[in-house]
């Protein structure tokens, strides 16, 4: 004889608060990091069409990097709420005499969709392959009760519509962990040059911004300068601003600017050392100079002797090109060619196809 099974044995219970956005209910609960791995036990979406999917194809390298992360900095971490859609029978149970603290019960054959959340999820569940000292830890989830999945894709887009990055600045101004960033906090806080004309909080300035570099411009050049150096954050930030307070004074148009005769709008307009590819430059060459066994002040004297006008014809098509500035690697590798020539460092194979094939375009143009 057949005995009837339940079709619903088993079931989740969440400790949740409840609450109503725009007349329909979410569920705020604290998920253990062992549970997630049963929940979200398939989170490859790369082939499924994207008119089927709730979310981006998971980006590997992005969770990789999240997952380096957590695990480099157990004891302090931070991930915000993930919002998750589910598809299936759900219960909230009022505990305590309040209506909106209690349990929340998932039927187990329930989906569950993240909408918001899947690389920090995919992150850790890949962490504890590694170490599972952290399992017992929560990631809040907040859970939206979506038959048949109708809303999911809504919720992903109205979650994303009005997001913004952080300006890399600061991000930098902000971080704590990074020791780049203390030193490039350091360097725009103490060199005498840099003082109140460093942009903090935007990666780009207006042309009349009374401000002269950005810190994620003076992180990434002082980043190239330090190279390959083991000493200390507190060496190296001395060693940088050192670096930059020498070149500012022997370079002319920093000195006109820090007296007050030249104003930055102007230093921009009219200079290369203006702009981030003057520090990337003066960070490279000074960089391959020490690899070279030539010193700093040597080194310091052949940039600030450079002429750094933008009309000077030098820097048409490296770092100029139809008398813009441009960005690119190419343009920086072209443009600090020039100071290794100047000090007699030899150009390894990339950067002399790369003068080779400047010097054959110069040609052609004439």
């Amino acid at each position: 004889m057949l005995i009837n099974q339940p079709t619903e044995l088993y079931e989740r219970r969440f400790f949740a608060v409840r609450g109503v956005q725009a007349g329909r209910e979410y569920y705020l609960v604290n998920c253990p990091f062992y549970l997630l791995p049963e929940i979200f036990n398939d989170l490859d979406n790369t082939g499924i069409p994207p008119s089927q999917r709730a979310q981006r194809v998971i980006n590997k390298t992005r969770v990789k990097a999240i997952e380096k992360y957590l695990l480099s900095n157990l004891n302090g971490y931070v991930f915000s709420a993930a919002t998750v859609s589910i598809d299936g029978d759900i219960n909230f149970e009022s505990t305590d005499g309040t209506s909106n603290v209690g349990l929340l019960i998932v039927k187990d054959r329930a989906q569950y969709i993240i909408n918001d959340g899947q690389h920090r999820i995919s992150a850790i569940i890949d962490s504890l392959k590694e170490h599972r000292g952290h399992e017992y830890e929560l990631l809040p989830i907040i859970f939206f009760n979506d038959p048949g999945l109708e809303m999911s894709q809504q919720i992903f887009t109205d979650l994303n519509r009005y997001t913004l990055k952080p300006a890399q600045s600061l991000n930098i101004l902000y971080d704590t962990r990074d020791d780049f960033a203390k030193i490039a906090r350091t360097v725009a806080s103490d060199v005498s040059f840099f003082h109140d004309v460093i942009e903090f909080e935007k990666t780009t300035i207006s042309n009349r911004s009374i401000k002269l570099f950005t810190l994620n411009g003076i992180y990434n050049a002082t980043k190239i300068l330090l190279g390959k150096r083991n000493d200390s954050t507190k060496k190296n930030s001395s060693y940088a601003c050192d670096f930059w307070e020498k070149l500012g004074n022997e370079l002319n148009e920093w000195q006109e600017h820090f007296r007050g005769k030249l104003a930055s709008s102007i230093l921009r307009q009219n200079y290369l050392s203006g702009h981030n590819i003057f520090l990337n430059s003066a960070a490279t060459i000074a960089s391959a100079a020490g690899e070279a066994g030539i010193g700093t002040e040597e080194i310091i004297s052949i940039v600030a002797n450079e002429d750094w006008r933008r009309d000077n014809p030098l820097w048409e098509g490296r770092a100029l090109q139809n008398g813009k500035i441009t960005k690119s690697n190419m343009s920086l590798m072209l443009t600090t060619n020039i100071l290794k020539l100047r000090s007699n460092i030899s150009l390894n194979e990339r950067e002399s196809n790369a003068e080779q094939l400047y010097q054959q375009k110069q040609r052609l143009l004439k």
